[in-house]
């Protein structure tokens, strides 16, 4: 766009018959200015390929206040470094205003104001600007940005035991050439014999002192060296104006004075130079421009330009701590041309190389190389006009085919993750169909399924502009979607639906909704056509041979994350009706043993009853003869048989089902089974139960029973154990089950096997048994000894309370 305004400017000139030397030279500026643009334009386009990089975010803090010239400087030599670095580099500007604030107050309240501003943001790096933003790094960086590299600039206090154990630290000091600037002073001055030092009391101040005082023995016996004492401003003036003829003024800093008030060092300096009778000078080009004749600057433009070179560094992957401190900053003599010839001053006293600020120049120095470069390059200027022309077009179809296939690859990126995601079909339909849309700018797209077993295609979804009658879930005819043709892999491309001599019931509704055109790209997965994917629009022009070879590179993963997620639909269908079938042969199981052991216990137990009964009413009879003994003893020996297989015939029967289970509950049910097997093992077992007065579930209150019932077995039989407990408690609307003992012990790797042990339904079928009641079922064992079964199971209100009524 600029190009362009440049051009209208070179016509409107030339359209002028006679141009004066003003004119050509305004004309020579134009085409130079272009040329370089082009260039600048030109690095830019071949720097696109690294403009991926990630924008980096730099926090530039600095001491004073923004419009200070100093500050101005810095930011402008660390901003010419980042345009041209390649970086998208997102700058933040804070300012401190230490000139003006330098209580502890302030420097805590910037903290939380800081705190609070970064709080959502990481920066790349930061460059903290003079002592007081330096010294708040210091202070404050553990706390504000802990993983932030620091490059630090213009510092003057400065010793290497600040840096001890700060590996994000680097940076330039800020150096003062005292001595460069008195002797460069001296000679041009060569008859002054005093030398005036305006200072007053900011930390900046007592560093200069502390360096001149060690200079002082130097210059003793050539001159006198004094400065300012505390003093108001008009008190100053009012030494400046009477110093004598054979000195020079040396300012270093004097922003606050005596009385507390405050000055800028633009004011306070051009207040200063303006009553002197002599020259000043000064060591910071800040200065300059306000008054002071020059000497040997610290540049905050270099300043900045080395830091931000600094801080390239690092976000190029070099780590701080390998940066050495930068010990001397590099300064330059510049003088100001006004205020040397107002004390007729020689530009041939100046040192080899100084530089010169606000010197007129003639018309032609000011532009001769610009004149001489725009005269070599009107010649060519037709030709980069052209080739900027065709790269402009390149690039604008680049662009557009780079934005394709950056949609593409995030469709396909997003169809990728569905499948990693196991995403139900609807789910991948819906929320792919909307950026195929967007990418193909067409008024429709839909995913067909085909039925062959019902000779039907299902509308799974579709995405479109306007309301459309073939909505998701209607049912068409195979008849109607080329089923043929898309079997063997062609893509069918109706460009023309009014031209069909034989229109589908599609067709038709298709035609009512005004889409004109339609493309069905088959669905294949393992070789099986599953599908299509339908796009309609009434430009017959979208579907040209690269939209569809786009589309087809969509439908490949798109036809294997349908299917995916088919299947997993169907396995977890089949997974639920295993664990449906399973709780149902449990429950056949626990119905089957509640049958056989009420059998046991009416029919059996009481026929051994009755035979118990017999055989004693017959004992009581027989006579008590000797010739009976034998008979007596057979008889007796018959009735303990019986009395020991009516015993064995209850525990049978309570082992399959506790009759005490289906009448008082669970925790006296449990009561009795430890209680019976504690009599006929000797293994001390301790019951406790909290808040579990109330009946469950009775799917609940067997399987824990069963549980409990398994787990004791297994410790009499396996475990060797002398101790065990069970508890039960209701918190928080679970069920918890602990089971604990001090026997052997299990190894973790023979866990597994542990469910092929002869334990009944073992550890498989109590997990199984936990499972199916929704809960969660876990062993642990120590290798000192001992085994802990933990099992918790959710309760819902219908669990207690109606349980059983």
């Amino acid at each position: 766009m600029s190009n362009v305004v440049l051009l209208i400017k070179i016509r409107v000139l030339a359209r002028f018959g006679h141009m004066s030397i003003l004119r050509w030279g305004l004309l020579f500026y134009v085409v130079f200015v272009m040329i370089i643009q082009t260039t600048a334009c030109g690095g830019v386009w071949a720097s696109t390929t690294t403009e991926s990089r990630s924008q980096k975010k730099v926090l530039i803090l600095h001491s004073f206040h923004r419009g200070q010239v100093w500050s101005d400087g810095i930011d402008e030599g660390i901003e010419s470094i980042f345009k041209k670095s390649g970086y998208s580099v997102q700058l933040f500007y804070e300012y401190m205003d230490s000139k003006r604030i330098v209580d502890n107050i302030h420097l805590d309240n910037l903290y939380r104001l800081f705190k609070h501003k970064f709080a959502n943001h990481q920066f790349d790096a930061a460059i903290v600007a003079n002592d007081p933003a330096y010294q708040f790094a210091l202070n404050y960086h553990s706390r504000l940005l802990p993983l932030t590299p620091v490059i630090f600039c213009g510092v003057s206090y400065f010793e290497k035991y600040d840096l001890y154990g700060l590996s994000n630290f680097t940076g330039i000091l800020e150096t003062i050439d005292i001595e460069d600037t008195l002797d460069t002073a001296i000679a041009i001055n060569p008859d002054v014999n005093h030398v005036f030092v305006i200072v007053d009391k900011t930390p900046i101040s007592i560093a200069v002192i502390q360096s001149f005082l060690k200079i002082l023995d130097k210059y003793s016996s050539r001159l006198s060296i004094y400065f300012t004492e505390d003093m108001t401003m008009q008190q100053l003036l009012n030494k400046v104006v009477t110093l004598p003829l054979d000195s020079i003024a040396i300012i270093v800093n004097f922003t606050i004075d005596k009385s507390g008030d405050v000055f800028t060092l633009e004011d306070s300096t051009r207040m200063i130079t303006e009553h002197a009778q002599v020259p000043v000078y000064s060591f910071w080009d800040s200065y300059l421009g306000h008054g002071i004749a020059g000497g040997k600057l610290v540049s905050g433009y270099a300043q900045g330009k080395k830091t931000a070179e600094i801080a390239f560094r690092i976000l190029s992957g070099e780590q701080p701590n390998s940066i050495p401190v930068i010990m001397h900053s590099t300064n330059e003599f510049i003088f100001d041309y006004n205020v040397l010839t107002r004390f007729s001053i020689s530009r041939k006293q100046l040192p080899e190389g100084s530089r010169m600020v606000n010197q007129p120049v003639t018309f032609y120095y000011q532009y001769k190389g610009l004149i001489w470069i725009t005269v070599a390059c009107i010649a060519g200027l037709s030709v980069i006009i052209l080739i900027l022309s065709f790269n402009i077009l390149r690039r604008v179809r680049a662009e557009s085919d780079l934005k394709k296939h950056s949609k593409r690859l995030e469709i396909i990126n997003k169809i990728d993750r569905f499948i990693l995601e196991a995403t139900p079909t609807e789910e991948i339909a819906q929320h792919v169909l909307k950026y195929v849309r967007n990418l193909f700018s067409c008024k429709r797209v839909s995913i067909i399924l085909f039925d062959y077993a019902r000779n039907q295609a299902f509308v799974l979804s579709v995405d479109a502009e306007a309301c459309t009658a073939v909505d998701e879930g209607s049912t068409f005819s195979l008849n109607d979607y080329h089923v043929e043709a898309l079997k063997l892999g062609k893509t069918v491309a109706l460009k023309d639906l009014h031209s069909l001599e034989k229109k589908s019931v599609v067709d038709k509704t298709l035609l009512s909704e005004s889409i004109n055109a339609l493309v069905m790209i088959p669905l294949f997965y393992d070789g099986h056509l599953i599908g299509s994917l339908n796009f309609g629009h009434d430009n017959c022009e979208l579907f040209n041979e690269e939209n569809i070879k786009i589309a087809q590179q969509i439908a490949a993963p798109f036809a294997i994350a349908i299917q995916n997620a088919r299947l997993l639909s169907k396995l977890i269908r089949r997974e639920n009706d295993l664990k449906r079938m399973s709780a149902r042969m449990i429950k056949s199981q626990e119905d089957e043993r509640k049958k056989i052991s009420l059998e046991i216990h009416d029919e059996i137990g009481q026929a051994l009853t009755a035979i118990h009964m017999n055989l004693s009413i017959i004992e009581k009879k027989l006579p008590n003869g000797c010739e009976m003994n034998d008979l007596l003893e057979m008889l007796k020996e018959t009735i303990g048989y019986v009395q020991t297989m009516a015993e064995q015939l209850q525990y049978l029967s309570h082992t399959l089902r506790p009759p005490l289970l289906d009448v008082l509950g669970l925790i006296p049910a449990l009561k009795s089974h430890t209680n019976a097997v504690r009599k006929r093992t000797k293994l001390h077992i301790m019951i406790e139960s909290e808040n579990c007065e109330q009946r469950f579930l009775p799917d609940i209150e067997i399987n824990l029973f069963r549980i409990v019932q398994e787990s004791l077995h297994n410790i009499v039989k396996h475990a060797h154990a002398k101790n065990a407990s069970v508890r039960l408690v209701q918190k928080n609307g679970c069920l918890s089950l602990k089971i604990d003992d001090d026997g052997i012990g299990l190894e973790q790797s023979r866990l597994k096997k542990t469910a092929g042990l002869d334990t009944g339904i073992g550890i498989t079928g109590m997990q199984e048994r936990v499972y199916n009641l929704g809960g969660t079922f876990s062993i642990a064992s120590r290798e000192s000894g001992g085994t802990r079964i933990m099992v918790e199971i959710p309760l819902n209100p219908l669990s207690i309370g109606k349980a059983h009524e």
